[in-house]
């Protein structure tokens, strides 16, 4: 079981687990999520 972090209304923050890394992989090359990077993650990089 996750360990749950923080919960309220309008959140449930709880670890990552590796069933999360797909999301992740999407987040991280996005390039409008990551503008603040200047560029999004390689998909080497996220499995890095």
């Amino acid at each position: 079981m996750t360990k749950k972090i923080i919960e309220n209304e309008q959140l449930y923050l709880r670890e990552f687990t590796s069933e999360d890394f797909e999301d992740l992989c999407l987040i991280l090359q996005d390039e409008k999520t990551m503008y603040a990077y200047e560029t999004a993650f390689t998909e080497e990089k996220v499995n890095n």
